[in-house]
């Protein structure tokens, strides 16, 4: 995953960019009711590394909507932010 609106380029300026604004991780993950808790083994950031990970999730017709929990936002940690995944079922 990565920010919104990012520009895509071969410069190593863009890619640093980009890769700043890149979130990627794996791992074992398991449901308990509205919760879904993600054991990250793999991470872009391995500072993440063997942390779980709590997210809410629902079903919205067609769509998964998964959303992380109120937490401090990188650019400023004085703020809290969430984020927001949103798959959708195409036919």
């Amino acid at each position: 995953m990565t920010a919104e609106n990012q520009k895509i380029g071969q410069s190593a300026a863009v890619k640093a960019a980009l890769w700043d604004l890149t979130v990627s991780y794996s791992g074992p993950y398991r449901l308990e009711g509205n919760k879904m808790i993600m054991s990250n083994e793999a991470s872009s950031n391995e500072i993440g590394n063997g942390i779980n990970y709590s997210r809410n999730w629902e079903i919205r017709g067609d769509q998964l909507v998964i959303t992380t929990v109120p937490s401090p936002y990188s650019p400023d940690a004085l703020k809290t932010g969430i984020a927001r995944v949103i798959w959708e079922r195409l036919d």
